[in-house]
């Protein structure tokens, strides 16, 4: 089997866009963008707006500790927002949406067909495990939610 690849693979920019807190819900925001170093501005207040509904009406407890993350992808085929987060001990939980680069702020949300996340997205989810394991799962003084919240990934990969 052959697989013809539409460009050679690039390194993108991730970096930490902000913490945003919504209600209870503290969420590490990370940037991606193809072409530049961040998504445009008019995705990032998007992914913020969809996230803030999603989340409208959930409250946290002792599965949904308030913490996790979101993607804000200004990628080549188009523009996707992850909100994941962590429930009980190991557990993570996703939203996705997705839209058009020409209309970066109509977000559609995601259903069974669409994609979990690219190669991009993948490496934050990977520092965002290893932050789980080492503040959390693994840390000789105790689950340290401040201290995950604190680590976060920034590089070109």
């Amino acid at each position: 089997m052959s697989m013809a690849l539409s460009e050679a693979y690039r390194t993108r920019s991730i970096r930490p866009i902000d913490v945003w807190t919504i209600g209870a819900w503290r969420l590490k925001a990370y940037g991606i963008a193809c072409d530049t170093s961040t998504p445009r501005e008019a995705l990032v207040d998007a992914a913020r707006d969809a996230v803030e509904t999603a989340l409208a009406n959930t409250t946290t407890d002792d599965h949904d500790h308030g913490v996790g993350w979101v993607t804000v992808h200004d990628a080549r085929d188009g523009v996707f927002v992850l909100l994941d987060w962590w429930g009980g001990e190991n557990m993570i939980y996703q939203r996705l949406w997705h839209g058009s680069g020409e209309t970066p702020i109509v977000l559609t949300a995601g259903d069974r067909e669409s994609p979990v996340m690219c190669v991009w997205e993948l490496a934050i989810a990977a520092a965002e495990r290893q932050a789980w394991i080492d503040c959390v799962l693994a840390n000789p003084a105790g689950p340290d939610l401040e201290r995950y919240l604190a680590v976060r990934l920034s590089d070109d990969l």
